[in-house]
């Protein structure tokens, strides 16, 4: 006898089909008007069995775990064994329609968690967006996640004729490719067959990972890894809830150019459907300028005064006073670079005799809207806050404060503070 439990949603989105002969598949398409994605479960396995532009036969990937992490130093991915709980549509509040799977794992050794799993598309995009979340039904015990793939697929993108466009899209790279938190939005293109997939992650800062070919022509967003400078870890208390950063792939076929989906179908995403502030904001900035580029730290009033009204000649709205207008309690001012004079964030008088406020004042004067570069978490080690509190700043792998900017353990008296702490 064939149950089929089918369930429709404005994007023709088509459900779950399960069969109770010897060999059950039951499996999820997920679709709109531009892709397919068959996410299918056999035996206890979850996979990415399909995913194509629709209308077109060509696949991007083979057979795919779909997602992987570590979990308590044991590593689970979608061949791992789950038993599927259940399956509920989803909406968000900007047009996005899909799927949320909740499983556990079947192993008896594997400690007690919760997985959900969240698919969504969105109207004439090919596009998809997905989480996951991590709930600890322990009565006690704390999960240790590590190595997080929010997205795992194999793909049909052969490597030997693929460039990866990295650094928000904007460079070329041959061959494997890890990313790092300059990409955000990174693009695979297949200059033989032209087509690709836009690979997006709205992970924040450091812990974002994006890659290529680390095995096999695969693709891996999620967070970063144990290997990597700066590697995720996330302690889930018992009865806690851990909810991932978005991750997001977008296809298209029938292009020689792989920055092109950056341009149309990733930036009407963000725009449109992705729910960021400035997107909705009434009154949006333009035409800015900032002083550090050519200027850096060698800023003062007349300098920044000269500058704005060429600036407001020119139709810039927004005037930003960057880097080496500050200095650190002692009062020494410095012109030498970047990286000096960080953490207290006192008006360098030497540069700004009256202070920041008739500067600013000029600015206004000039129908421009002033701003102020800060680099909130850092200091320096003359800053009094660091002298004050050291134990509000990170460590490096030696215990002695760090940066997060540089790799290496060399003290170089400019470091990161936690946002963490007071």
């Amino acid at each position: 006898m064939r149950i089929i439990c089918s369930l429709i949603l404005a994007f023709v989105f088509q459900g779950f089909s399960q069969s109770d002969d010897e060999n059950p598949k039951k499996h999820s398409l997920l679709r709109n008007q531009r892709l397919l994605r068959e996410i299918s479960w056999q035996g206890d396995s979850i996979c990415t069995a399909a995913l194509r532009l629709s209308g077109d036969s060509l696949d991007f990937v083979l057979k795919s775990r779909d997602f992987s992490f570590r979990l308590n130093d044991r590593q689970y991915d979608g061949f791992s064994g789950w038993n599927i709980l259940q399956k509920d549509t989803i909406a968000d509040n900007f047009g996005g329609e899909g799927i949320k799977l909740t499983v556990v794992p079947t192993s008896n050794k594997a400690p007690n968690f919760v997985l959900c799993l969240y698919y969504m598309v969105y109207p004439e995009l090919p596009l998809i967006r997905k989480w996951i979340s991590i709930k600890n039904t322990d009565g006690s015990a704390v999960l240790k996640l590590e190595a997080l793939n929010i997205e795992d697929l194999c793909t049909t993108l052969d490597n030997v004729h693929s460039v990866v466009h990295h650094n928000y899209a904007r460079m070329k790279h041959l061959g494997r490719y890890v990313g790092d938190w300059d990409d955000p939005v990174m693009v695979v293109h297949q200059t033989t067959k032209s087509r690709g997939i836009a690979l997006g992650n709205e992970t924040m800062g450091i812990l974002k990972r994006t890659a290529y070919h680390t095995q096999d022509n695969n693709i891996e967003v999620g967070l970063t890894h144990q290997t990597q400078p700066f590697p995720f870890r996330k302690y889930i208390a018992s009865q806690e809830e851990w909810h991932s950063p978005k991750t997001f792939i977008a296809l298209y076929g029938n292009r020689d150019d792989g920055f092109q989906v950056v341009d149309d179908e990733v930036n009407r995403f963000v725009t449109l459907h992705m729910g960021n502030r400035i997107t909705q904001m009434r009154t949006k900035p333009t035409f800015v300028y900032n002083t550090w580029y050519p200027f850096r730290t060698n800023i003062n009033d007349s300098l920044i005064r000269s500058v704005a009204k060429a600036a407001a000649e020119c139709g810039i709205m927004e005037f930003v006073v960057d880097d080496g207008w500050q200095v650190n309690h002692h009062g020494r001012s410095t012109t030498r670079g970047w990286g000096e004079n960080y953490g207290d964030w006192l008006v360098d008088r030497n540069k700004f005799p009256d202070g920041l406020a008739p500067t600013f004042d000029y600015i206004k004067s000039l129908g421009m809207k002033p701003g102020l570069w800060v680099s909130i978490a850092s200091a320096t080690k003359d800053a009094k806050v660091f002298e004050t509190h050291p134990e509000w700043f990170v460590k490096n792998v030696a215990g002695k404060p760090g940066n997060l900017h540089y790799e290496s353990t060399i003290d170089t008296g400019f470091y990161t503070a936690s946002f963490g702490t007071e």
